[in-house]
């Protein structure tokens, strides 16, 4: 099987991933044929017709006797999976989950069924059962908003954390966006949350406290919250997540994790009438049916609250008296 790569000019800005598509360096080719192995430029550009001449390269020739087909292995299952998610170029924090479980998913394969027909839905579940994670992570259970004293004993206990706490909970932004939240996003009244496949920018106001803080705090390179050298994402995100355990340890927050602050400015629009549509708009979700299945619960609160006001508008009918 061959595998299909760029070989970037070192002017190209993106000559760190060699699976990018969407540039213009030579296409080039690697891996065992049926003419043995190879490794070398394919002369184009254009990664469609490079996968045209790899098809040509796998294709045996005519009156060529083949070797006995080769059975797949879980381990190059796992490997091309990952691949592709590479060449899809899903962002650096994606790529870690699918790096960490395609990890898993080899060893597994190397020690218990090491040929993909072998793999069965039984072998399947003792994967699952071996994972080691918690509940959280196995069942992907949603997290809940924060409440109004929870909240409050965050704030309180921030500290030099407060600025990026406000960040999240004013703006819904994931983890990962709010630490890499640059000055050019900031207008001094509101901050951009995405660009709509529109183009049109989606944005929101924040209060005047969040604005005086981020007025105050001195950017780095462009960025309100880089800390230290790194300017690796996953490093990045990694620090701020550690910062807010010591946050939520301090104030004694039960199951604190950074996605119940988008949590909390999802369902407190929701409670104030903000429509499904809007809210799904603000969190940048690809479909409304991602916002229905984490917040209906709170949609339905509303709808009969709604409903409940619109029952005490009722009035009895007065009895009267009518002489006959």
């Amino acid at each position: 099987m061959f595998t299909l790569y760029r070989r970037h000019v070192r002017s190209c800005q993106h000559h760190s991933d060699r699976f990018y598509r969407r540039c213009r360096c030579a296409m080039w080719i690697e891996g065992t044929g049926p003419g043995g192995y190879i490794r070398r430029s394919l002369k184009t550009s254009s990664w469609e017709r490079a996968e045209v001449l790899r098809r040509e390269l796998e294709a045996p020739s005519p009156g060529t006797t083949l070797p006995p087909a080769h059975e797949p292995t879980v381990r190059e299952a796992a490997g091309k999976f990952y691949l592709e998610s590479v060449a899809r170029n899903l962002a650096p924090a994606s790529l870690k989950k699918y790096r960490a479980f395609c990890e898993l998913l080899q060893r597994f394969g190397d020690r218990r069924c090491p040929l993909l027909t072998n793999f069965t839905p039984e072998s399947a579940r003792e994967f699952r059962d071996g994972w080691g994670v918690g509940p959280s992570t196995s069942s992907k259970k949603p997290t809940m908003p924060f409440d109004t004293e929870e909240m409050d004993r965050i704030l309180q206990h921030a500290g030099e954390n407060l600025t990026f706490a406000l960040v999240l909970r004013h703006t819904g932004l994931r983890i990962s966006d709010a630490a890499m939240l640059k000055t050019s996003e900031f207008d001094g009244q509101r901050i951009l949350l995405h660009m709509q496949k529109t183009g049109t920018p989606v944005s929101v106001p924040v209060p005047p406290m969040l604005c005086k803080l981020l007025g105050e705090t001195e950017p780095k390179g462009g960025y309100y919250f880089l800390r230290g050298q790194s300017t690796a994402l996953d490093n990045w995100t990694d620090l701020w997540r550690r910062q807010l355990a010591k946050v939520f340890a301090k104030a004694g927050i039960v199951n604190g994790h950074p996605h119940r602050f988008r949590d909390t400015f999802a369902v407190d629009l929701l409670q104030k009438g903000v429509s499904l549509e809007e809210v799904s708009k603000l969190l940048g979700h690809a479909s409304i049916r991602i916002t229905e299945r984490h917040y209906a619960p709170w949609v339905q609160a509303r709808q009969s609250k709604l409903e409940e006001a619109v029952k005490r508008t009722w009035e009895e009918p007065k009895l009267r008296l009518v002489k006959g």
